[in-house]
């Protein structure tokens, strides 16, 4: 039998401690730690799966859409603007000779999250729809190259086919393309 060396009380089989004083006997601090390591990136790997679950059951929203500025001499109808830009994000190429052009910038990994709507206008023309894309930003050989993908897809689909360009929010003109 072995005792405790603080108060003498006989040590219990396996005890880390002293019942009667509690002092820690000799290892046991190793042990605790140990196991308390063990709680810890056991706690930890629930977290995270916790928290992954959640994220990954959160539904993607879309950015409320900005306030309109009212300008002087802006004699607009609202709910006709309104009415336009809900048919504009269900309006689409589906259907047309645009359709492969649609797909291309959907699919585009720098165009696709920005695009806000993609609306033919007749059979010859079509406008893109982007929000808030920062193509004046665009430095000169990345806006080469973005211009000549946007050429080659436009030759697929015939002659005298254009395309605009423009920003979602003001309505702005960001490029014209035409072939």
């Amino acid at each position: 039998m072995q005792y405790c060396p603080q108060c003498g009380a006989e040590r219990v089989v396996d005890a880390r401690f002293c019942h009667g004083c509690g002092q820690a006997f000799p290892g046991a601090s190793r042990q605790i730690v140990a196991i308390g390591l063990c709680g810890v990136v056991f706690l930890a790997g629930i977290a995270y799966f916790v928290i992954q679950g959640i994220t990954r059951s959160q539904p993607k929203v879309k950015a409320p859409p900005t306030e309109h500025v009212h300008v002087e001499g802006d004699d607009h109808d609202h709910e006709a603007q309104e009415k336009a830009q809900v048919h504009d994000q269900s309006a689409g190429a589906t259907g047309t000779r645009f359709a492969s052009l649609e797909t291309f910038f959907r699919n585009h990994q720098v165009v696709g999250p920005k695009m806000f709507s993609f609306k033919v206008e007749s059979e010859n023309s079509a406008v893109l729809y982007l929000d808030q894309f920062p193509m004046n930003q665009m430095s000169p050989a990345a806006r080469q190259v973005f211009d000549a993908n946007i050429q080659e897809q436009m030759k697929a689909l015939g002659e005298g086919i254009s395309l605009q360009i423009r920003d979602a929010r003001n309505r702005s003109v960001l490029a014209n393309y035409s072939n």
